[in-house]
């Protein structure tokens, strides 16, 4: 749930003294006050939107704003208002945002180039996240690992199941079939390039079943007699 709002602060109030009297009361007791609005988030100021001005009786509380105030008081009110200027903590929130949208674009620039790395040289035990094309189901996902590397080429072996998305572990029956097929190093390059490879975990855990290794079988329709 986000909390937001606006909330107002008084930035600075200047005394009248005996060159205005309220209306109501006829005290000549006033001060004029300088406000500012802001827009919050989780009650951290975003950013200001309105500065306004008014009038205010120390004796009754009559609030009156600089725009229903009388024409040589206006001035004052001018003059009070430019001399007052809009702290900085009211863009604090924007400020954070800035920085948050900064590390989130760097990270992910240092990510893409740590990425292009591993993929320009492959390690035996590498597991590549493949996004597949051409799959119109919503499982178009699987994973790929690096069994051995030659000096143009690598071999590799799939999982035997399918994801929906980028996974840090296999399924707890999912595993990596117990045969490899060749690939040319640049076609791992080429699908980093290209965004079907998502991700590359080196120096893994058991945890995320990587190890794990099941018996392919071949397919009844496939099968000769």
């Amino acid at each position: 749930m986000i909390i937001y709002g606006w909330n107002t602060s008084n930035l600075k109030q200047a005394q009248l003294g005996e060159s205005y009297e309220c209306p109501d009361c006829h005290h000549r007791n006033s001060v004029l006050a300088v406000f500012a609005s802001y827009v919050h988030i989780f009650w951290i100021p975003l950013f200001p939107y309105k500065k306004r001005a008014q009038i205010i009786c120390m004796n009754c509380d009559r609030a009156d704003e600089d725009k229903y105030m009388e024409s040589e008081i206006k001035q004052k009110v001018r003059q009070l208002k430019k001399s007052v200027k809009t702290p900085w903590w009211m863009f604090s929130g924007a400020g954070i945002v800035i920085i948050l949208i900064t590390f989130s674009v760097v990270s992910g620039f240092l990510d893409g180039q740590e990425q292009a790395a591993m993929a320009s040289s492959p390690e035996i035990g590498d597991v590549y996240v493949i996004h597949d094309q051409e799959e119109t189901s919503e499982y178009n996902h699987y994973l790929m690992k690096v069994v051995s590397v030659a000096e143009d080429s690598l071999y590799v072996t799939v999982t035997s199941y399918s994801y929906n998305g980028v996974v840090d572990r296999l399924d707890p029956k999912d595993g990596f079939y117990n045969l490899s097929f060749g690939l040319h190093k640049d076609e791992i390059v080429r699908q980093d390039k290209s965004g079907e490879l998502k991700q590359i975990y080196r120096g893994y855990s058991s945890i995320a079943g990587f190890d794990r290794e099941v018996a392919y079988e071949v397919p009844e329709a496939i099968k000769v007699e």
